[in-house]
């Protein structure tokens, strides 16, 4: 039998490292076949077919089981960032959601504010033309019908209606109260002329 028909025709497959392996030495046996190593070559392949069992295909790389493992894997974190983004995108709408509430009750707040600022102001107003017109009211009582009323009321309140009075008013009713009641209403008015020239 020659050279030719020991070595087979077949062209192997260079899949993988292996078979390359494989392929050169076979190519190496050849080789030495033809310089009368048969033999020799023979025991060799025998024994280094037999190494290289030894070291599977996934030792010298990644094999199959590896690269599903890394792809799942990175999958997986793929979803959990997914995940994370859209719980961040939910905050960011929701933060802006309440920022919006926020601004909207501060409108209601500023316009409900307003409302009643302009019901206070009626109601001072209101307030003030009641106190002038009771105050008119009193100046055209006489005096000793106006101290009977007067001493009813708190010293406070009297000597507010007496400092709106014209002076002679005033006096001729002060005049017509009973000493402490007048006493009372004098210290009280006396207060709120002194107060502010001490501030």
């Amino acid at each position: 039998m020659s050279v030719q028909n020991r070595v087979p025709r077949r062209r192997p497959h260079w899949g993988s490292t292996t078979s390359i392996i494989a392929a050169l030495l076979v190519t190496s046996a050849a080789i030495r076949l033809a310089g009368g190593t048969a033999t020799a070559i023979a025991l060799e392949v025998d024994g280094l077919m037999e190494r290289t069992t030894e070291y599977p295909q996934s030792d010298i790389g990644f094999g199959a089981t590896q690269i599903d493992e890394i792809l799942l894997d990175l999958e997986q974190r793929k979803a959990l960032l997914e995940k994370k983004e859209g719980e961040l995108e939910w905050r960011r709408k929701r933060l802006e959601e309440l920022k919006q509430e926020a601004e909207s009750r501060m409108e209601q707040l500023v316009n409900v504010q307003q409302d009643l600022e302009g019901m206070m102001s009626v109601a001072r107003t209101a307030a003030e033309k009641d106190v002038t017109q009771l105050v008119s009211v009193y100046e055209r009582m006489k005096p000793k019908d106006a101290a009977k009323v007067f001493q009813k009321m708190p010293p406070s309140f009297a000597a507010g209606f007496l400092a709106r009075m014209q002076p002679e008013t005033a006096a001729n009713i002060v005049a017509s109260l009973e000493p402490e009641s007048a006493y009372s209403i004098s210290v009280v008015m006396a207060g709120r002329n002194i107060e502010p020239s001490q501030k």
